[in-house]
């Protein structure tokens, strides 16, 4: 185990959920008001191009015990729907689809509050976006604005685009939203809030992005890549919220924003199998862990630890928090902890630790720590450690 330093050069309130209406705006497809509670989302709704199938809705409310369906041709590989009035989507009930491992993309340029009843069943990945444009291939676009021209193409979406300001936000109110074992969970908008709630993608991948203005956000397999003129919003996990990418490993997160804070909540990418853990990977300006809050990666099994890579470009600050990675298989070919970096310009630890650890046979991880301007740690308590560790029991 390993630890090396380097110093120097280097607010909401509580939803009240509207009327249930999807409403589609006739732009692409029929216009209808559909019926609840059962709302049914059919493919001659909307307007299909190869394997990408558009919907567009004026109105896209549900309340709880309600349910649409998406449902259309086993050859649909993305559902990719707009609302297009000014108002958000107010989710309380169930939003599923009927096409196999069809991708869903929502996006909705005034924003999304989900309540606590609000849960997905689709079988491909969910990209939930309060951009004002997605991108199709090189040449197509589908606009959350009605004024705005849209060419649908048959490519697959490749990046959104964040054109108004500043753009609306996306709220989580104790719901927990998930993906399929192994499925791709993206929310991004100008601010995203948990409070309460969370998202889970087993052994998938969740990305966060809080964004008020770049000309191209695209998912890629390596991460996040932001092009244009790039302005970042913020993320905030509050009152017990958490982000869970593990189970058989090979999870993995995703994190930009100009301000992340977890407040009284975690963010977990445990392994139980022989697979490699992913990466917990956290691009900000500032970072704020608080009040009991935790970003930990275990491994139970053979597989290895996933790493935990922070980079705060002002400021990283824990308080009464932890930043964890663990070894805590007994078998003799346990997997190691996985590595932790944090880069900053100034990190502050009050009551809390950056540490890594083994309690089997396993091996801790290495801790990089790099910060061109200071250090602070600070302990209040006398039963609570501040500390930056590697430890070993056996």
């Amino acid at each position: 185990m390993v630890i090396r330093w380097l110093i120097g050069l280097l607010g909401y309130s509580i939803a009240v959920f509207t009327q249930a209406e999807i409403v589609t705006d006739g732009s692409i497809g029929q216009a209808a008001t559909l019926t609840g509670p059962n709302f049914a989302v059919t493919a001659d709704l909307g307007r299909q191009e190869g394997n990408n199938l558009f919907h567009s809705f004026s109105l896209f409310n549900l309340n709880k015990e309600e349910t649409a369906t998406f449902s259309g041709p086993s050859s649909i590989t993305n559902i990719i729907s707009r609302i297009t009035s000014s108002e958000r989507s107010s989710i309380d009930g169930r939003i599923r689809s009927d096409i196999p491992q069809a991708n869903l993309y929502l996006i909705n340029a005034n924003g999304f509050i989900f309540g606590p009843n609000a849960n997905f069943n689709v079988s491909g990945s969910l990209h939930l976006s309060t951009a004002t444009v997605l991108k199709l291939g090189d040449s197509g676009q589908f606009s959350s604005h009605l004024t705005q021209n849209s060419l649908l193409v048959s490519a697959p979406p490749a990046a959104f685009g964040f054109l108004d300001s500043p753009p609306a936000t996306i709220v989580i109110q104790n719901s927990r939203i998930g993906v399929g074992e192994g499925k791709m969970l993206s929310l991004s908008a100008g601010e995203i809030s948990f409070e309460k709630g969370g998202l889970i993608a087993n052994a998938g991948r969740i990305n966060l992005v809080g964004i008020t203005t770049a000309d191209s956000l695209a998912i890629t397999p390596q991460g996040i890549a932001l092009s244009g003129q790039v302005q970042l919003g913020k993320v905030v996990l509050q009152d017990n919220a958490s982000i869970d990418v593990g189970k058989q490993g090979a999870g993995e997160v995703f994190i930009r924003s100009g301000e992340f804070e977890l407040n009284n909540s975690d963010m977990v990418a445990n392994t139980f199998s022989n697979q490699n853990n992913g990466i917990i990977d956290i691009d900000v300006n500032e970072l704020r862990l608080l009040n009991g809050s935790s970003i930990d990666s275990r491994t139970f099994g053979l597989g290895r630890g996933g790493q935990i890579r922070i980079r705060a470009a002002s400021h990283a600050i824990l308080d009464n928090s932890d930043i964890l990675t663990t070894s805590l298989s007994s078998e003799p070919q346990a997997g190691n902890a996985g590595d932790i970096s944090v880069t900053a310009n100034q990190l502050d630890l009050t009551d809390s630790s950056i540490s890594t650890a083994t309690s089997g046979r396993g091996h801790g991880g290495d801790i990089n720590i790099h910060v061109k301007e200071s250090i602070t740690l600070t302990t209040t308590r006398p039963e609570v450690d501040t500390a930056i560790r590697a430890s070993s029991v056996s």
